[in-house]
């Protein structure tokens, strides 16, 4: 889901460690530019129910990355019904 919030692929450069404790996760994620030189990361907690946690998380990534990386993707999206 946050991928796809991203606007990424199976080629984009992100990292993501997701850790679920009772309802809640927690993902960190990073985000690269293609070459590796640059890099954006961050940490969002929501509940497991919460369909608009990832897209939220990655509009803050996006926020946050510098345009070498932000270019690359071509999010946010809302999630999919």
């Amino acid at each position: 889901a946050l991928l796809a919030a991203l606007g990424g692929n199976c080629h984009s450069a992100v990292a993501v460690l997701t850790h679920a404790e009772g309802e809640s996760l927690t993902l960190r994620a990073a985000v690269f530019s293609p070459d590796g030189t640059e890099r954006c990361d961050a940490e969002a907690t929501f509940t497991a129910n919460d369909p608009a946690g990832p897209a939220r998380f990655a509009a803050t990534l996006l926020e946050q990355a510098t345009p070498a990386i932000a270019v690359h993707f071509t999010g946010p999206h809302p999630p999919a019904p």
